[in-house]
């Protein structure tokens, strides 16, 4: 058992992270054309997820010699259920605003009820749609699907190879370049963008980099040793490569098939390294908006979303930076309403586990049975023969 590795404490500079990964995102789906490698805000969160929740299960293993799977997906359901169900009653609201459910939103809410989302649109060719047009209100569940089952399937995977002793970090060192490996030759292999994109396998890289980093994390720490200063060096390398990437990054086949959700890996890892060992990244990212930014990120991309497939310019009357304030206005009322009435109070222990994980599952069958009820009728076919 390795005492040595402990658990990184919380750190404002992540949350700094989280905060620009929203906000790139925010800004991307308002205007792509102004900041058209936002939708890399997502490639960001995935190897940020990947590496805290590795963090978590190498820490916990070191300290107990065992990981209490049951309690880690008791407190993954606590984390992040409550707030999804309140996402996908947004939904509803923008199904409602736009006139009624059609048969293809209803099965898209469904599938993002099941964690499924991404799966959902590859199976049914749909196209990465902007807000302008008349894309599926949890179009952005797709992410959190991918999250989702990563969260479901890394326990297991840190769990089996940790129980072999001492070979345990080799086998799962292998497994996680496998993975990395493997998540490569999907992108450079799927022809079509979008099945690339909403891949598990293609997207697998991103958050694989991120346990590589929290398993290569305790020689990272000793090599830089009295040497921040080379975190600096990563952090202005990395920061000018992710504000290029942001600004230039266009969502394209070119970019997705030769690599480049990998590539840009590696400038997560440099601002990820700087964050947790240098002061530059720190001064920086640990600004107390951007933090605050980062601590309700989850719910303000859970929202943001349907409110801005509501608050378009058509409706609104306004556009450019009017309407994107009013639109992070909003979002950001909603997100902070939805931390402080019902995801902190819940995290904090207002509704015990026992009673939550039942009540979680509920909740997410009403949906799924709603969708259901709510489904319009098929539409009766006509009968043809062929010439």
């Amino acid at each position: 058992m390795d005492t040595t590795r402990a658990r990184i404490e919380r750190t404002p500079a992540l949350d700094g992270l989280r905060g620009l990964a929203v906000l790139a995102v925010l800004w991307y789906h308002h205007d792509a054309s102004a900041v058209p490698g936002g939708w890399l805000g997502v490639s960001l969160f995935f190897t940020l997820s990947g590496f805290l929740i590795a963090d978590l299960l190498l820490a916990e293993h070191a300290g107990t010699g065992r990981i209490d799977l049951r309690a880690f997906w008791a407190r993954r359901v606590r984390r992040l259920v409550p707030a999804a169900v309140l996402g996908l009653v947004a939904a509803g609201v923008v199904l409602w605003v736009r006139g009624g459910a059609t048969t293809t939103a209803v099965g898209d809410v469904r599938a993002a009820a099941l964690q499924v989302a991404n799966w959902r649109f590859i199976a049914a060719d749909a196209p990465y749609a902007g807000v302008e047009g008349v894309p599926s209100p949890v179009q952005h569940f797709w992410s959190l699907a991918i999250e989702e089952q990563f969260y479901l399937v890394l326990p297991l995977v840190v769990a089996g190879a940790l129980s072999r002793g001492r070979a345990g970090r080799r086998l799962l060192a292998a497994i996680v370049g496998a993975a990395i490996a493997g998540s490569l030759a999907a992108q450079v292999l799927h022809a079509d963008v979008e099945r690339t994109y909403y891949g598990t396998d293609a997207r697998a890289a991103e958050l694989a980099v991120g346990v590589a980093l929290a398993m290569a994390l305790p020689s990272v720490r000793a090599a830089l040793a009295g040497r921040r200063w080379m975190a600096d060096v990563l952090t202005v390398v990395a920061g000018v490569g992710a504000l290029v990437a942001f600004g230039a990054a266009e969502r394209s086949g070119d970019l997705l098939a030769a690599g480049g959700l990998l590539a840009v890996t590696v400038l997560w890892v440099g601002l990820l390294v700087g964050s947790l060992e240098g002061r530059l990244a720190p001064a920086l990212l640990g600004r107390r908006p951007l933090v605050a930014l980062g601590a309700i990120s989850y719910g303000v991309y859970l929202f943001h979303w349907p409110v801005y497939l509501v608050l378009t310019s058509s409706r609104t009357g306004i556009e450019g930076f009017p309407l994107l304030a009013l639109r992070l206005a909003a979002t950001l009322l909603l997100a902070v309403a939805s931390a402080a009435l019902v995801e902190l109070p819940i995290r904090r222990g207002a509704v015990p586990t026992r009673r939550l994980v039942p009540a979680a599952g509920l909740a997410l069958a009403s949906v799924v049975a709603a969708t259901l009820v709510l489904a319009p009728p098929p539409e009766p076919t006509v009968a043809t023969v062929a010439a």
